[in-house]
């Protein structure tokens, strides 16, 4: 629309200006309704011209000037001005904006965290945001106005001091549209002579101009208005006195394990050790869930169980549901787990003080995190029958593989296992009073390569016969983060996409994912016999869902009994594997002064506060390693991420923003430089009026002749125009009207 009435205007110019003399003088008594007095044009003592009133106009504000000084007629005015302080006060209109992109790109790039919400009046965050959306067209405003003093500088100067494009004059009033880029007048001054070696620049600058202005408002806001987002505040390193082959093994046997983890004394250093949390928050849920009648109905588990630490909880987390063909669990490692809540809870207490901004208190949420470990993730799959087997009779076990979901499945393929004395023996103790295990390896391709087997035998109750379930097991190391809420410190989360989101095998014929090895000896200690009982963690495991010493009446008891079962064995296996090492501790010395001591903020705190370059990112370390072997040792990283409102590089469209303010930057600074070496200025011929006024009074040329019903083409545009003194009058002349013309003269009045 801007496009359109601009060109409506100056057509109407060439059809003014240009039509002959004898058109202009034509009568106009017998068809004129109406004729208004002519405006007054001679003062009685015309004002002495004045640099403020040059300053005024460059502003837009010549209105306010002729209103103080009481002008009500038009005088002769100063065309071109050679002033220093005139050419250097039109600079003033950089000022706001360039400040303003300076700031704005120095506090993104430095990194200003803001805290819950805007600052201000508290309870106003969305006026204050959508004020900040005002503050930035504003910002927009002044940097379009601003590069219209780019090009109108460029123009005027060129045009009184020779003959540029026609197309040229419109440049300061187009460039803001983006239709610019293909108009007619863009092409005809691209196409025309005055190229050399002015005009190169002078095209450069007005397409960077145009490319600019349709861009520098939202890159202003991009930086303008806070982003809320997750952003690195602190955290610290830590070396933890074992190694990651250690941590993280692919063969697990009961080697350096007390035997007195046979017995569960509430021991904290045992495999078994946190098994009471799933006793007491998941297994009674099938107590109280309403079953429906069909045994493949799907009822989902609980999501986690947490496991009590040293200092804080852990998560369990269970990734299958009720009557799925098999059921999958994964845990944390307790050392890290551990290691991770002492040092979020270091730098929780410190986040606070004074008295620098430590101010990260004042947040949404915070996560502590550390990256690049592992967790141990059991599969575990089960196949009832009757409890009733005679020897050499075969053992079917699931196997488990992967699907082209991506997810494990048991295949219908089972392979067998041959009774043998071993197994006669459990089974013939089934008919006793107690459920029992009977663990064996798996390792070999013979029997799926697995990592463990078990036979779980469930002696016959008043309410059902007895069952024996042939289980496959199989554990993986996952890669993945664990991480603590703000909220609730002891609570890591783990994503279990990160599991199922493995890679797998083309063939299909085999879990990818390295397979933990697991010892049966080892297996045992998952087991415990309870202190001053006669039970087993399993049997109360079974006993508190509700599964023994009788069985719920029901078509699907059966199939519910197999997913206890799975569910005991996976939870077993993966809080097993979670307390592979006890007695892990992060290594090296703390500082004495607790509290707000700069020894303890410092280190946990990001680095960039105590140095004055930021308030955001990573930070140091909190335990002196000084003297201290570290060649049996690991070393970690708790990162913390605080949500809220900051300003920062937040990714790749910050730095996009940056790059186009900082681009209108060089142009105002090359724009500075310009005007300082050249005191020539002007303050006319930047509005339509303007123009019209000096076509007006211009003489008609033949460049224009058949352009008064409109311009089709280019080459109109091409046309050389300069501005000149013609009787001591400024006229827009081109080649043939220039006759008897003289160049204007700086700092000389024109009427």
């Amino acid at each position: 629309m801007k496009t359109r009435t601009i060109s409506c205007l100056y057509l109407l110019v060439a059809i003014l200006v240009f039509r002959k003399q004898s058109q202009l003088t034509l009568s106009r008594t017998d068809n004129t309704a109406y004729e208004p007095a002519l405006p007054h044009f001679e003062p009685a003592s015309p004002p002495t011209p004045s640099r403020w009133e040059a300053v005024f106009r460059t502003f837009g504000l010549g209105i306010i000037y002729a209103s103080i000084k009481g002008q009500n007629g038009e005088y002769p005015k100063v065309a071109m001005w050679r002033s220093r302080s005139v050419a250097l006060s039109k600079l003033l209109i950089h000022v706001i904006p360039f400040s303003a992109v300076l700031f704005l790109v120095g506090i993104n790039i430095y990194g200003y965290w803001l805290g819950t919400e805007v600052p201000g009046i508290q309870g106003y965050n969305t006026a204050k945001l959508g004020a900040l959306q005002f503050a930035t067209k504003l910002h927009e405003i002044t940097m379009l106005a601003s590069l219209s003093i780019i090009i109108f500088t460029f123009v005027q100067r060129r045009i009184v001091a020779q003959q540029i494009a026609f197309g040229a004059m419109f440049a300061g009033l187009q460039y803001s549209n983006v239709s610019y880029l293909w108009s007619k007048e863009l092409w005809g001054m691209i196409g025309s002579e005055w190229r050399r070696p002015y005009g190169k620049t002078f095209i450069l600058v007005l397409l960077l101009a145009t490319w600019l202005a349709p861009i520098v408002g939202p890159s202003s806001g991009v930086l303008m208005v806070p982003k809320i987002d997750d952003w690195p505040a602190g955290g610290t390193d830590f070396w933890l006195n074992t190694t990651r082959d250690k941590l993280w093994p692919s063969e697990v046997t009961d080697h350096g394990v007390n035997p007195g983890c046979l017995s569960d004394k509430d021991q904290s250093d045992c495999p078994f050790s946190g098994w009471r949390a799933f006793h007491a928050a998941v297994f009674p849920m099938f107590n109280h869930l309403t079953l429906p009648d069909d045994p493949y109905a799907w009822v989902q588990f609980p999501p986690t169980a947490r496991v009590i630490g040293k200092y804080g909880l852990r998560s369990m987390n269970i990734f299958s549901t009720i009557s799925f063909p098999l059921t999958v669990t994964g845990g944390l490692t307790s050392a890290l787990a551990d290691a991770l809540s002492l040092a979020g809870s270091f730098w929780d207490q410190v986040c606070a003080c004074e008295p620098r901004r430590k101010h990260f208190d004042w947040r949404k949420s915070a996560v502590w995190s550390i990256p690049d470990l592992q967790r141990p993730v059991t599969t575990v799959a089960c196949r009832a029958r009757s409890l009733s087997i005679e020897e050499g009779d075969v053992i079917h076990f699931p196997m488990i593989e992967w699907t082209p979901s991506d997810k494990p499945v048991p295949l219908p393929e089972c392979f067998n296992v041959s009774n043998s004395q071993s197994l006669d023996r459990v089974i013939k103790g089934a008919s006793g009073t107690h459920p029992d295990i009977l663990w064996f390896p798996l390792a070999d391709r013979k029997r799926g390569n697995h990592s463990l087997g078990a036979i779980v035998t469930i002696p016959p109750s008043p309410t059902g016969n007895g069952t024996l379930l042939s289980c496959t097991i199989d554990a993986h190391w996952v890669d993945g983060d664990y991480q603590v809420s703000h909220h609730r410190r002891y609570d890591q989360i783990w994503a279990p996409e990160v599991y199922f989101n493995a890679s797998v095998s083309k063939t299909n014929s085999m879990i990818v994912l390295p397979r933990i090895h697991l010892s049966p000896r080892w297996a045992k200690y998952l087991n415990p016999r309870i202190s001053n009982t006669n039970r087993t963690a399993l049997e109360d495991l079974i006993t508190v869902a509700g599964f023994w010493p009788t069985q719920p009446v029901s078509e699907r008891a059966g199939r519910d009994l197999t997913s206890v079962v799975e569910l005991s064995l996976s939870m077993m296996v993966s809080n097993g594997l979670s307390n592979l090492i006890p007695n892990i501790e992060i290594q090296g010395r703390r500082p004495v002064a607790m509290g707000c001591d700069p020894a303890w903020i410092d280190p946990l705190m990001p680095q960039k506060q105590a140095k004055g370059l930021g308030e955001l990112g990573p930070g140091g370390m909190l335990w002196n390693m000084s003297g201290i072997d570290t060649a049996n040792m690991t070393k970690f990283t708790m990162s913390v991420t605080v949500n809220g409102y900051a300003y920062s590089l937040g990714g790749a469209t910050s730095i996009a923003a940056i790059i186009v303010l900082l681009i209108y930057c060089l142009l105002v600074i090359a724009h500075a430089v310009y005007v300082c070496f050249n005191s020539r200025s002007s303050s006319s011929w930047e509005s339509i009026s303007e123009i019209v006024a000096l076509a007006l009074q211009s003489r008609a040329s033949d460049y224009l002749r058949n352009t008064g019903p409109g311009i089709s083409t280019k080459d109109i545009f091409r046309s050389p125009v300069q501005i000149r003194d013609v009787g001591q009058r400024v006229q827009l002349t081109f080649p043939d009207t220039s006759d008897g013309s003289r160049m204007i003269q700086e700092n000389k009045e024109y009427g």
